[in-house]
């Protein structure tokens, strides 16, 4: 969970700014199968090499490469309810 407690960090700084900001939650990008760290949502996003590809690049997957598997499951994020997020 590298990251997690900077990410927090962040969000108590923000806070002091903002009271109300609420935390629904996070989007874990780099997904290794073989760590079962947390499940949250269905939808999988791989370690892929068009991840890679688009930072390199500095745009976007979906500008990058629209039908690859990746840009697929970040575009299923969306339809996933709040209430799934325990919001």
């Amino acid at each position: 969970m590298y990251g997690v407690i900077d990410l927090l960090k962040l969000v108590a700084k923000i806070r002091q700014i903002n009271s109300e900001l609420a935390l629904i939650g996070a989007l874990l990008i780099r997904h290794d199968e073989r760590q079962s760290v947390c499940k949250l949502i269905d939808v999988e996003i791989t370690n892929n090499t068009k991840i890679k590809q688009s930072a390199i690049a500095q745009m976007s997957l979906h500008a990058l490469d629209k039908t690859s598997k990746v840009s697929r499951a970040f575009k299923e994020i969306p339809a996933i309810p709040l209430n799934l997020m325990d919001v």
